[in-house]
């Protein structure tokens, strides 16, 4: 307001629009983390659609932010969310398809952070960890569909949340563990109150 009153124009306003994102786009972008992280942490096996769209989003967004080696904007957003809805879609057509891919994509996701809060990646070979944790995840995935739902869910939400919260390695390495043991037991406390499918 007080722009107006200094006797800017709209054209002006929105020159400056464009420069500097608004507080609403900066709280939408430092604030997903969060949301994604809670909903993943403690209903990822319950609405397996929501993992597989959760994990879309959060490895199409961290890709977009990390291919242009700038802080995230609008663009790595619209590519997180894109990367999301295919998932979604994905999962609703070929499920058990979608939560392997889901699986793969969680544990390389996973094995990059673990790469990253370790401080260290094979020399030469920085995509090796995702490789690995790409298989373990995929493999594990389609031999134990269910618990690897609920697995990697609460381990990607807790570690989104505990990557959200900050602080020293260490007091995030003891939020990431207390959160997934939160989310597992949650999950599998619901998972077993749910009736038997017939």
């Amino acid at each position: 307001m007080n722009q107006i009153r200094a006797g800017l124009t709209p054209g002006d306003l929105s020159g400056r629009w464009n420069a500097r994102p608004s507080s609403l786009s900066l709280s939408v972008m430092t604030g997903w983390p969060a949301v994604v992280g809670v909903l993943l942490l403690f209903l990822g096996r319950r609405l397996y659609w929501l993992f597989v769209g959760g994990i879309g989003f959060v490895v199409g967004f961290s890709l977009a932010a990390g291919l242009t080696h700038r802080e995230p904007d609008g663009r790595a957003l619209l590519i997180g969310l894109g990367a999301g809805l295919l998932g979604v879609l994905l999962a609703l057509v070929l499920q058990r398809l979608a939560v392997v891919i889901a699986g793969f994509l969680a544990g390389a996701w996973l094995g990059v952070e673990l790469m990253r809060a370790v401080g260290s990646a094979p020399a030469g070979t920085p995509w090796l960890p995702a490789l690995a944790g790409g298989v373990v995840g995929a493999v594990l995935a389609a031999a134990l569909f269910d618990a690897v739902l609920v697995v990697l869910s609460a381990l990607v939400g807790a570690a989104l949340l505990a990557d959200f919260l900050g602080g020293r390695l260490a007091a995030r390495g003891v939020v990431f563990l207390l959160l997934s043991v939160l989310g597992i037991a949650v999950q599998t406390r619901t998972r077993r109150r749910e009736p038997p499918s017939s």
